[in-house]
């Protein structure tokens, strides 16, 4: 379905909108304050939105109420229209928005209206993000929490639209949205639900955020929640929780062009031991005793990353494990990874599962650089652990629910690899099927040049579309611009110019009649060349930046 732009330079003075479930409805109105006015009556309702002068009432039904956001020209309200559905335990049911619409709920005065290019653009990149693939909510289970949490422990760590504007009154409609994934596995008396959640804080895509900020926060972090539900109403839900996250230390790799972009570590190390503290700390806070595991290669560009991580660790005290993937799994060994969940299966015995009011006494964070393709592995294999130990039932040994339960989190690491590097995870033929394959590593290899062009000219936009719809702090009043393209423009028409210039010096020095079969690699080779070129040039100059927030202020 085609979305509807708003009008902005008409505007709607007033939004009536009907509660999904409830005989509610919801008047929405503005007049240099948000009011929030609930209703029992559609009658009432609509009656008491036309009392206003010149007001213009959108009357329509949603699926859920994302919130609103204030413009320099207007406050826009984003609400979702339709989408698909699923269930979690106890037959919640959840919902992944397919359809946003954005409704102005003011009229822009004549001389504001020259901004409308702009805001229509900030709108745009607010609904896209709404639109991504990975949003759910649930009218009926906070899936922005633990299923040990108790009602005093629910925030907005993981609520995707937190920084919309707070709605009082219309809580009745308001949605708590996560970003991450949702998946099942089912046999004759089980159910296995997986629940991934996206940290809120540091927000964004793989070469734009990395790294801890001052705060301790870091990117990439997701947490991830294994229930396991018997279809015997006397045996409560379980669960099992695992990290993800990036290095908590201050360090980037900012694109420039190079296959694989310099990883630059913050020079002082009073600083990184600040920020690698304040982490830990709420780490510990929230999920009791957390093991690191560092899966980073201890040569090479990440050498100096993985020792600064371990000797932070070791300083603090801190429960850190290390496991050279890359080395330990060398020619596609993954079997190997069996040593790494041994190692940890008393760790893992000890920090237990959690259950309703009762949480678990610590968990497992995995990290590598992005946090995403080792990681998913690992993780996977952690998970087929865990299962063992919440139940003894054979069934779940059986190869139709491995199939699914493989499947499940095969697609759970696809979909949190494509909301921070743009594809599905590498590796993710052992995770589907238990076995590394060469068809998988030519699949992994078209995967990272897709990464390479995303990484360098589409992630720019990406990344302010994020903060645009979620980072906290961003005034959508006073964004000037957006990311544009002009970046792989000037790269795309750099290397046709030589390759153009090539032909025509052929031209001029006598390669009269037909182009020899030697000249289309000529051009290939001066394309290439051209492209080098650039990067030696300042390949900073070229690639698409993001302008809507700037990471180094954190």
């Amino acid at each position: 379905m085609a979305p509807v732009e708003p009008e902005l330079w008409k505007g709607t003075r007033g939004a009536v909108i009907n509660h999904p479930t409830e005989q509610k409805f919801l008047h929405i109105w503005f007049d240099g304050d948000l009011h929030y006015d609930p209703y029992d009556s559609l009658d009432e309702a609509l009656s008491h939105a036309r009392n206003a002068p010149e007001d213009r009432i959108l009357h329509t039904k949603c699926l859920g109420f994302v919130g609103v956001k204030q413009f320099r020209t207007t406050p826009i309200l984003f609400y979702v229209l339709d989408g698909t559905s699923g269930f979690l335990h106890d037959q919640h049911e959840w919902h992944a928005p397919s359809t946003i619409r954005a409704v102005p709920l003011d009229q822009p005065k004549t001389a504001e209206r020259k901004g409308y290019d702009l805001e229509l653009s900030l709108m745009r990149h607010i609904r896209d993000e709404l639109e991504a693939e990975g949003l759910y909510f649930s009218r009926t289970y906070d899936m922005t929490r633990r299923l040990s949490d108790t009602e005093e422990d629910a925030g907005d760590l993981f609520r995707w639209n937190k920084s919309f504007l707070p709605l009082g009154e219309a809580a009745a409609f308001f949605v708590r949205m996560i970003r991450g994934f949702v998946g099942s596995a089912y046999s004759e008396n089980h159910q296995v639900f997986l629940i991934s959640r996206r940290h809120t804080s540091r927000v964004g895509t793989r070469y734009h955020r990395r790294g801890a900020d001052k705060h301790g926060s870091v990117a990439n972090f997701v947490e991830t929640e294994m229930i396991v539900a018997s279809t015997d109403p006397e045996t409560p839900p379980q669960s099992f929780l695992q990290l993800r996250g990036s290095i908590p230390l201050r360090w980037k790799q900012s694109v420039n062009l190079k296959y694989t972009p310099l990883i630059k570590l913050h020079p002082d190390s009073g600083i990184q031991s600040a920020v690698y503290g304040k982490h830990m700390r709420w780490l510990s806070e929230r999920y009791g005793r957390v093991t690191s595991v560092s899966l980073l290669d201890l040569h090479g560009p990440e050498a100096e990353l993985a020792g600064m991580f371990k000797e932070s660790a070791a300083e603090a005290g801190d429960p850190f494990i290390e496991y050279d993937f890359h080395t330990e799994c060398k020619g596609m060994q993954y079997h190997k990874i069996s040593g790494l969940i041994e190692q940890l299966s008393v760790t893992l015995k000890e920090d237990g599962v959690g259950r309703v009011g009762s949480p678990q006494r610590g968990c497992p964070k995995v990290n590598c650089k992005d946090c995403l393709d080792r990681t998913n592995v690992v993780q996977t294999m952690i998970a087929k652990h865990m299962l063992k130990m919440m139940t003894e039932s054979t069934e779940l040994e059986s190869e139709s629910f491995q199939e699914m339960f493989r499947a499940m989190w095969t697609d759970n690491g696809n979909a949190i690899s494509t909301q921070y590097a743009g594809t599905g995870a590498l590796k993710d033929d052992f995770t589907r099927n238990g076995l590394r394959t060469r068809k998988g590593a030519m699949s992994d290899g078209v995967k990272s040049v897709k990464r390479y062009i995303l990484g360098n000219f589409f992630d720019g936009a990406r990344q302010d579309r994020m903060d645009l719809a979620v980072t906290m702090g961003v005034d959508l009043r006073a964004v000037s611009a957006v990311a544009d393209h002009g970046g792989l423009k000037v790269a795309m028409g750099f290397g046709l110019l030589c390759g153009l210039g090539g032909l025509i010096a052929y031209r001029i020095i006598g390669g009269g009649g037909e182009i020899p079969m030697v000249v289309p690699y000529v051009l290939v080779a001066t394309a290439v060349v051209s492209f080098v070129t650039l990067i030696k040039m300042g390949g900073e100059m070229i690639v698409q930046r993001p302008r809507v927030h700037d990471d180094d202020s954190e």
